[in-house]
């Protein structure tokens, strides 16, 4: 007589697994499968977000600043010129500028300075030569007295990318001799400067602020979790999914990026929608699980636990799984686009917007299942004095 009720209950089941179409059967398939392997599902994202996580923080290394190059422009050619009738371009060069009135009434020491520099330059492998004020012949180009000193290092690089990695190798080759000559004289203000060393600053600055920025919105994001769903735990899924999918995201890019040039846009891109579609995906399906589990408890209140959680999940994964790919396949075909664009910096958007959109969805299908299934009810529910009906 049961098993009769649960059958025919099976049955009402199949058939709301079916409302969803095709695509809401595959997706009940799937779901059942992840809950099935649940820690091997868990246990498989876990490694690849920590390996990814490893690559991830030597990512803004690989990523360049500006648009790049636009074969074909204006900018192109001359860069292309300055290279095959000048043998440089104005992305290989750095320049040394530093000001100390002090030490301009002491020519001597001022010349030793600049001597002890182009010894110290001259040592280091990317640099091809540099050349002080006094190897300048025209009197239009020295700079103008007690407005400072410079000193030009062209250097041998081969693209942008290998010129912005020299910077922190040769500001550390100089900066022995400009904090001994600080020492000496107080007023003095020095920086290695140029294209490179911007790109390379900007990119660092753009890793510090979007860390500083993911940790202000967390805390945030999850006291508004809370307040959806009224528990901590249940709050807490869509930000650990978010977490490990913007994670997994950056690894896949600082592959990529060890092949074609990535602008640095693409760490804000990343943890913004990886964060944001992370926590959108997970929260629809949690939601709805959690509902499926009141109805099917109303509904049938015979059938056993870990049933009843198994057919709410499907029938999450059926009806909300739908939405959730709809959803995905807009973002990712609109962010997608950018990838046909000339510029790098869009085309790194639409890279870095695209995967978040993939891996977030990845994340979704698969991770809340098995989460679901390793954190029963009770667990999903805590603390108890929070939670409330779905």
């Amino acid at each position: 007589m049961h098993r009769g009720i649960e059958a025919t209950t099976d049955a009402e089941h199949d058939a709301e697994y079916r409302k969803g179409g095709p695509l809401g059967v595959a997706l009940a398939a799937l779901g059942k499968l992840c809950w099935q392997y649940s820690i091997v599902v868990v246990l498989a994202w876990l490694i690849a977000a920590v390996v990814a996580g490893f690559v991830a923080g030597r990512l803004p290394d690989r990523l360049l600043s500006g648009t790049g190059d636009i074969v074909g422009s204006a900018s192109y050619r001359v860069d292309q010129v300055l290279h095959s009738d000048f043998g440089r371009g104005d992305s290989q060069s750095l320049v040394l500028v530093f000001r100390s009135a002090s030490l301009d009434r002491n020519p001597g020491e001022l010349s030793a300075l600049f001597d002890e520099l182009t010894n110290r330059l001259q040592k280091q492998p990317s640099v091809d030569t540099s050349v002080t004020e006094s190897d300048i012949q025209d009197a239009r180009l020295l700079p103008k007295a007690g407005s400072g000193h410079f000193l030009v290092v062209d250097l041998s690089s081969g693209d942008m990318l290998e010129a912005e990695q020299q910077v922190p190798i040769l500001r550390a080759a100089v900066a022995p001799v400009m904090d001994g000559a600080k020492a000496r004289h107080s007023d003095l203000d020095w920086s290695l400067t140029g294209r490179p060393a911007l790109t390379y600053d900007l990119s660092r600055f753009d890793a510090q602020d979007t860390a500083r920025a993911e940790l202000r919105a967390l805390p945030l994001t999850l006291i508004i979790l809370i307040f959806a769903f009224g528990s901590i735990v249940s709050a807490m899924l869509p930000l650990v999914l978010a977490v490990a999918s913007r994670m997994v995201v950056l690894g896949i890019v600082f592959l990529i990026a060890g092949s074609i040039d990535v602008s640095n846009l693409v760490l804000s891109v990343v943890t913004m929608l990886a964060i944001a579609l992370g926590i959108d995906y997970s929260l629809f399906i949690i939601h709805r699980y959690r509902r499926e589990l009141e109805r099917i408890g109303i509904d049938d209140p015979a059938r056993s636990g870990k049933h009843r959680e198994e057919l709410a999940m499907r029938c999450a994964m059926s009806q909300s799984g739908v939405a959730v790919v709809y959803s995905a396949a807009t973002v990712a075909i609109g962010i997608g686009s950018l990838l046909a664009t000339p510029l790098m910096q869009t085309r790194s958007v639409g890279l870095g917007g695209l995967f978040a959109v993939l891996v977030s969805l990845a994340a979704s299908l698969t991770l809340v299942p098995a989460f679901l299934r390793m954190l029963r009810p009770k667990v999903l529910e805590w603390p108890r004095f929070l939670s409330r009906p779905a």
